[in-house]
């Protein structure tokens, strides 16, 4: 594994401590840059260029979601994983839908949080199982004032193909590392993709994994 160069941004200290303890922990992750001001974020990912960028949420974080989004807009080079010490589902949805890369709980112990890390680093994506469960089941999400409610699609059904397709969408690998990992033309597995977007109604892969994971067909 490569050395990863991460920056880590939360408004709580002990929280900044815990994590650059976990990731000084290992030997290829190093800590350039820290912060406890999320205004301080872009000027940071710009001087510093990290590879990846810990974003803490907690209950002084002001718009959480329009922070990651900008982050997520301006910064593709940086990969974003969330800590998220609230658990609140709505709120996992709406940062999900930015596009980030990784998302985890406060409950994760320090190998899922080393797993995250070095996952999305590579190019895949991560979401722990903590955020999994979270979601399953029923959901209340707002929007535009009124209350929308998902629950587990009992009537969807997914071939063994197509659910290892999904799972490896959710994983961020591209159509042609699909194909090779399974053994079928790249052809074959645009088909399968285009019909799981059809089967969701997603527009994209965040809204196809957004939905796997309401559906609970996506696990760590």
């Amino acid at each position: 594994m490569s050395d990863i160069q991460i920056a880590i941004a939360d408004s709580q200290y002990l929280m900044r401590l815990g994590m650059r303890t976990v990731v000084q922990s290992t030997t290829n992750i190093h800590v350039v840059a820290e912060t406890d001001k999320y205004d301080q974020l872009p000027e940071l990912l710009f001087t510093y260029q990290p590879d990846v960028c810990i974003i803490g949420i907690n209950q002084h974080t002001e718009n959480p979601v329009e922070i990651v989004k900008q982050m997520v807009q301006h910064f593709e080079k940086t990969r974003i994983l969330i800590v998220d010490t609230l658990e609140n589902p709505n709120e996992v949805i709406s940062l999900l839908q930015t596009g980030v890369q990784g998302y985890i709980l406060k409950q994760c112990d320090r190998d899922e949080i080393i797993q995250a890390i070095e996952s999305i680093h590579t190019g895949r994506n991560f979401y722990c199982s903590n955020v999994i469960r979270l979601n399953s089941g029923k959901i209340e999400y707002n929007c535009s004032g009124h209350t929308v409610y998902f629950k587990k699609n009992e009537n969807l059904r997914l071939s063994n193909r197509e659910l290892e397709v999904l799972k490896l969408i959710a994983e961020g690998y591209t159509n042609y590392e699909i194909a090779d990992k399974i053994f079928v033309s790249s052809h074959t597995v645009a088909t399968h993709r285009k019909n799981l977007m059809k089967k969701f109604q997603a527009r994209n892969n965040v809204d196809l994994v957004i939905s796997a994971i309401k559906d609970q067909l996506i696990t760590p």
